[in-house]
């Protein structure tokens, strides 16, 4: 789990948070330049226009739901695929940090 000092919600996704530094906040992520499934498009779609219509941020919502359709994405490459392009090369190319990051949030 993301680290209990930091919380892991939205609070957490400001540029300069230890959890940012290095890798992108969740909230931050453009949905619709990932692998998504026709299914997975119509749901961005209609949950962009569903919170477009509130009369502020639900950061707490946008997240959530970000982070469901990116283990939905990565889930159904992995199974298709058995792998993913380039996740071997770009682990090894950034273990310098990720490995240190993922103690960080893990702890």
């Amino acid at each position: 789990g993301i680290n209990a000092e930091y919380g892991g919600n939205w609070k957490d996704s400001y540029p300069y948070s230890p959890l940012s530094a290095y890798a992108l906040h969740p909230l931050y992520l453009n949905l619709e330049r990932l692998a998504l499934t026709p299914k997975l498009k119509e749901l961005v779609q209609a949950k962009k226009t569903e919170l477009n219509k509130l009369p502020a941020v639900d950061y707490e919502a946008v997240l959530e739901f970000k982070l469901n359709v990116a283990h939905q994405v990565f889930h159904n490459l992995y199974h298709s695929k058995g792998e993913i392009d380039g996740v071997d090369a770009f682990l090894k190319e950034n273990k310098y940090w990720l490995e240190p990051y993922a103690l960080f949030l893990h702890f």
